[in-house]
């Protein structure tokens, strides 16, 4: 089943949350003085991660062919008058035949995200999953925001206890153990790996109608 749609934290509240649970602040790390938006491309990382296993599907009503370029593949075209009064949430396999029959309604979807009916004034309700490259943070439930946070906590974690550990000590705060940073990231991060794969058993289905 489909996960409701909800839009919780933008990256920059998910960054202030990622520096909520660090240790010292990025501004103080070796990786913010290597690369100023070493954090963001952490960040950038694991929503990258979480992202992969999305499909976001779009449904909407419309009249005669039309340039849908949001659009990666077809996964319903049917008479919209029919389609009201089937269903409120769909079951769906991605046909690797472009060109299908439903209903009196043909339809052909190509290579240029041209949606062709036949006949061309047909009214039809439509869904598709959505391009991967335009989702976003806010494609995402709060429950796969937060892993986010998580994973990119644990990443940051991996990356500064290695770069210390790799530092010369009088370049360090003496208190601080880089080791221990490092291997709490790296735990961390085989951890959240694996309620990923409990969280994504399939490819997860944000549905937006």
């Amino acid at each position: 089943m489909a996960t409701p749609y909800f839009h919780f934290m933008t990256l920059l509240e998910i960054k202030d949350q990622v520096q909520t649970l660090f240790p010292f602040k990025f501004e103080e790390t070796i990786i913010y003085d290597e690369d100023d938006k070493g954090v963001d491309k952490l960040i950038g990382l694991a929503l990258s991660k979480v992202l992969s296993k999305c499909e976001k599907i779009e449904g909407k009503e419309i009249t005669g062919s039309q340039l849908l370029s949001r659009a990666d593949s077809i996964l319903k075209c049917v008479p919209s008058a029919v389609e009201r009064k089937l269903t409120t949430f769909t079951v769906w396999d991605t046909m690797a035949i472009p060109r299908s029959l439903m209903g009196n309604v043909r339809h052909y979807f190509g290579t240029d995200r041209f949606l062709r009916l036949w006949p061309n004034d047909a009214t039809v309700w439509i869904e598709y999953v959505v391009r991967p490259e335009l989702l976003g943070v806010d494609d995402l439930d709060m429950i796969y925001q937060d892993w986010v946070v998580a994973y990119a906590t644990a990443l940051l974690k991996e990356k500064e206890g290695y770069l210390g550990t790799s530092a010369s000590i009088t370049t360090l705060p003496f208190e601080f153990n880089y080791e221990r940073l490092l291997n709490d990231g790296r735990e961390e991060k085989k951890e959240l790996e694996e309620t990923m794969a409990d969280m994504f058993a399939g490819t997860l289905a944000i549905r937006v109608s």
